[in-house]
């Protein structure tokens, strides 16, 4: 792990004593993307300390849940690849392999209690992303490879397909103790449908492209999508498997067009040799761009003394269900959910680009609206730079006081999505890719506890980690001060 970042984490007291206050984004300035890039990442990171001696690699602090660490992680795979900055990559590792489970496929029987379909896909999109990106392959003692982890949540999910109810479709938990098993939502339908039009792109295999299309037709033709008008849907959050799923939960939320449009634009790349394919799939992409319109609104700049740059020119991203109201009724995951339709549509326009000039406003837009109201204090007892803690609400000009996790993931999935155009295509197996296929892998999933006395939470730490922690965290205390040299460093490199 280079010495840096272990600096960076830290903290930031010279930036704080040299007035820093709010994060200052110049859109046109890659250093100043990055620089704002790597206060949104610090301030993020101080909700992760699974690195060190005696914490859960791989698992966020408590009141998080456990599908968000694996959403960090691809986050910060992205900011690897975007920045070149690889300090984090011991961690990322570390929490990747530490959570792949007993059978290499995200299921750890640890987190039954709280695992979904759409939290092993949130792990399973970071090995993906490892995969496309061509992040350094795993230690050949893992017996592992990023593409096979998310080959072996795939064959999970195809096996958990269920036909008995609805027609089709993962049901949303994995466990039948759990809430929400009779339940059957789009991000899990989603996410299934993501990682089928990823696997099928990168490797090749007809037999992934051939679930992407199943799961796609199956969830757009369910209730859960309402279809306004030939050119433009409403995508719900789920339905109860009783009555068929044909009473939806009227709930819209960014992510769940987010991932429908990822996936649709790798199938639309992948689709070379098929004219009508690829004109089905484009059609789409223009259906499900024009599906996020709900989710973005006009500034509000009814507080100009609390401005700390000028009001964006362009329309803001905004989870409508919950961020309008007063006070927000966001729940702890809601918050990164857009984060996560600002990287899918960004990545999503390299492959169909005739989207690119409308995402990139948006993201234009959006990130310099979120710069502006990252002034919060530090949040109680957590490792920020006070003064760049970022907000929920980003369509009005003043800090709301909200700065969790997933405000700090989304402010830099944001952030770093403005240096995405221009940047290679995702690697395939025969473009770059260098992670080696498992098709094999997973299938084997277990229902887990049966009853809620089987939920036992062990971990073990060894030797090495503890050693290798505590001089981290040693590190940490003695040098405050150059962390936010580091952070005034373009690209967090050591030169």
């Amino acid at each position: 792990m280079k010495f840096q970042h272990q600096i960076a984490i830290a903290g930031g007291l010279l930036w704080n004593c040299l007035g820093g206050d709010a994060i200052q984004l110049d859109i046109t300035s890659k250093d100043s993307i990055i620089a704002a890039s790597n206060l949104a990442k610090h301030n993020m990171l101080a909700y992760y300390n699974g690195n060190l001696p005696g914490n859960i690699p791989g698992y966020p602090m408590d009141g998080y849940y456990w599908w968000e660490a694996g959403a960090m992680m691809g986050t910060l795979i992205q900011n690897w690849q975007l920045t070149g900055n690889d300090s984090l990559n011991d961690i990322i590792t570390q929490a990747l392999l530490w959570q792949k489970g007993e059978n290499n496929d995200y299921a750890p029987r640890n987190w039954s209690a709280q695992l979904g379909n759409d939290d092993q896909v949130f792990w399973a999109f970071a090995a993906m992303d490892a995969a496309e990106l061509a992040y350094p392959n795993p230690p050949s003692d893992s017996g592992v490879s990023w593409l096979g982890l998310a080959q072996a949540v795939f064959n999970d999910q195809a096996d958990a397909w269920d036909s008995a109810t609805c027609n089709g479709g993962l049901r949303w938990q994995i466990t039948s103790l759990n809430a929400g098993y009779n339940y059957k939502n789009t991000i899990s339908n989603g996410g299934f449908f993501q990682l089928a039009s990823r696997l099928a792109r990168y490797t090749g295999n007809q037999t992934y492209a051939d679930w992407a299309n199943k799961a796609f037709d199956w969830l757009v033709n369910t209730p859960m999508v309402v279809k306004n008008s030939p050119t433009s849907w409403s995508i719900l959050d789920g339905a109860a498997i009783e009555g068929n799923c044909t009473n939806p939960t009227l709930y819209q939320w960014t992510y769940n067009p987010g991932t429908l449009l990822m996936g649709a634009a790798y199938l639309y790349n992948s689709s070379t040799s098929n004219a009508t394919e690829k004109q089905m799939w484009q059609d789409r992409i223009n259906i499900l761009m024009n599906s996020t319109n709900i989710f973005m609104v006009q500034p509000i700049t009814s507080n100009p003394g609390n401005n700390k740059m000028p009001p964006p020119n362009g329309l803001i991203l905004t989870e409508v269900t919950c961020e309008t109201g007063d006070p927000s009724p966001c729940t702890i995951d809601e918050p990164a959910f857009k984060g996560f339709l600002a990287r899918w549509m960004s990545v999503a326009a390299l492959m169909a680009p005739w989207i690119a000039p409308r995402v990139t406003s948006i993201i234009q837009a959006s990130a310099q609206a979120a710069a502006a109201v990252c002034t919060n204090p530090q949040a109680p007892g957590f490792n920020q730079i006070p003064g760049t803690v970022c907000s929920r609400r980003w369509y009005q000009n003043w800090a709301d006081g909200r700065n969790g996790l997933g405000e700090q993931m989304s402010s830099l999935a944001v952030f770093q999505s403005l240096l995405i155009p221009g940047t290679a295509l995702p690697y395939t197996s025969v473009s770059g890719g260098n992670s080696t296929s498992m098709a094999g892998a997973g299938g084997a999933r277990t229902e887990g506890p049966t009853t809620p006395s089987e939920w036992v939470y062990t971990f073990t730490v060894d030797a090495g980690q503890m050693a290798g922690g505590a001089i981290l965290t040693i590190i940490g205390g003695l040098l405050p001060v150059v962390t936010s040299l580091w952070l005034l460093w373009p690209d967090g490199r050591s030169g």
